[in-house]
């Protein structure tokens, strides 16, 4: 299908970072398969209390550095600690792309549904087969995005400005002869940024039963998020939940082995770990 090289091999089609609308290394896969990216730590060692992996690509892009790192914590109720750091010395409008399936239960920030017509979300790089569903613009702290899937809540919570674009979208355009499944997605949009750094909690929540028509936990528990340190050698995030808990995440932005002493000092208070990371919860 034509459909596979103008939307499938894109980026957009994909849970990842997109520049300036256009696809990694250009879209050529071949080209893609001559790199891969460079771990820079993974610990699976303690699934009970936290799961990690860091990456960095420096290839996808010419001039932009990338670093993704993904931490699931807990595991009764799990959520993802996200955070998505790009490096550049020019501008650069980047786009984070969630895809998922459910429907949308609500949002905590305001936005333009299209109601009469549809546009395409771009017009190359697989954008012109993603529709515009709405559009909306960022709160100063967090944004919020909530829906059902299999009769359990998720939601996103990212950080944002009033800067930051966010868009609700379905794949379908351009496609006449409906090749393309019709996937929803979510995206952040952000403009004429060099270095920036997108930081997303994603969590499972509450629960729905048809039968009995109980909605239990529909809303984000998720209360606050805050950068706190972000340079070339470390990283620093925390996330606060409604029921009071918060929790500290720090990781260096380079391998290091398990001897290896970090120092921070975040907010007066000084931060000390072994390793590549440090989760700490208050």
């Amino acid at each position: 299908l034509k459909e596979n090289d103008s939307y499938a091999q894109q980026s957009v089609a994909h849970n990842t970072v997109i520049v300036d609308e256009t696809s990694h290394y250009g879209g050529q896969w071949k080209k893609g398969e001559e790199h891969s990216p460079e771990l820079v730590f993974s610990d699976i060692t303690n699934p009970e209390k936290v799961q990690i992996v860091s990456a960095k690509e420096n290839n996808a892009y010419a001039g932009v550095g990338m670093q993704r790192t993904v931490a699931m914590v807990g595991a009764d109720m799990p959520f993802i600690i996200d955070v998505y750091s790009l490096r550049s010395a020019q501008k650069h409008n980047y786009d984070l792309n969630f895809m998922y399936g459910g429907h949308i239960i609500e949002t905590d920030f305001k936005y333009d549904a299209a109601l009469t017509s549809l546009t395409p979300l771009g017009t190359k790089n697989g954008y012109q087969h993603v529709w515009k569903v709405a559009e909306g613009t960022g709160n100063n702290g967090i944004s919020k995005f909530t829906w059902l899937n299999d009769k359990k809540f998720y939601s996103i919570a990212t950080l944002t400005t009033e800067a930051t674009k966010l868009a609700v979208t379905k794949v379908g355009a351009n496609d006449p002869d409906f090749n393309l499944r019709a996937e929803n997605g979510y995206m952040a949009r952000v403009q004429d940024k060099g270095n920036y750094t997108f930081v997303s909690i994603i969590e499972p929540h509450g629960s729905f039963d048809p039968r009995l028509e109980l909605v239990q936990d529909s809303h984000s528990r998720v209360q606050d998020i805050k950068l706190l340190v972000e340079d070339e050698k470390y990283t620093a995030v925390s996330v606060s939940f409604r029921e009071g808990k918060t929790y500290l995440l720090m990781f260096a932005n380079a391998p290091s082995d398990a001897k290896t002493s970090h120092k921070l000092t975040i907010g007066g208070q000084n931060y000390t770990w072994k390793g590549n990371y440090q989760l700490i919860t208050k």
